[in-house]
């Protein structure tokens, strides 16, 4: 598996407790979130659920998993369905694919989410204000010539592979100055 490019707080707020009751309960969340609480639409959310449910051994959900591949929401590339089918059936906390440093147990959500710019607004303008002042400065910067998107315009015409050497040798140009060197 790929791993999930989620934070690794967004990750871990769903599966962090070693204990059986924990896991019963997240379980059942994701019950939840299978049975309609997420739009069922392709995103990286979708692929995180699968790839949470793998790492912890949540067969009861594989069928639910297999109708995210058939419905193409799961995206194969991020875990193959052959993949998760072979890993899910491992024994919890068996599976050796699984980085588990990764999943670790939140106690206050509010600060381990505070850093996030959906929760910041001020930092996220503040920010804004920084790239803007970034690219302008980069754009005054630049001569005309440099501009992305400027065409390259040729001085003297193109010489074709089976002209004649502009060098005067007498040979083609591409068994003379344009052989690969």
């Amino acid at each position: 598996m790929n791993g999930c490019a989620a934070p690794r707080s967004a990750r871990s707020a769903c599966c962090c407790a070693p204990a059986e009751r924990r896991v019963g309960e997240v379980s059942n969340y994701l019950g939840e979130l299978f049975g309609g609480r997420i739009e069922r639409e392709p995103n990286h959310v979708w692929d995180c659920l699968v790839e949470v449910c793998t790492d912890f051994a949540m067969i009861e959900h594989l069928e639910e998993i297999r109708r995210l591949y058939r419905e193409d929401i799961a995206d194969p590339l991020v875990d193959a369905l052959k993949d998760v089918e072979c890993a899910i059936v491992l024994p919890p906390g068996t599976s050796t694919r699984v980085r588990w440093d990764r999943y670790e147990l939140i106690d206050d959500t509010v600060a381990e989410m505070e850093w996030w710019h959906c929760f910041n607004p001020a930092a996220a303008e503040e920010d804004e204000l920084d790239d803007l002042d970034e690219m302008e400065a980069a754009l005054l910067d630049v001569e005309d010539d440099e501009l992305p998107g400027t065409p390259v315009v040729r001085e003297l015409p193109k010489i074709g592979r089976n002209e004649r050497c502009p060098c005067g040798s007498g040979k083609k140009y591409k068994k003379c100055c344009g052989a690969a060197g």
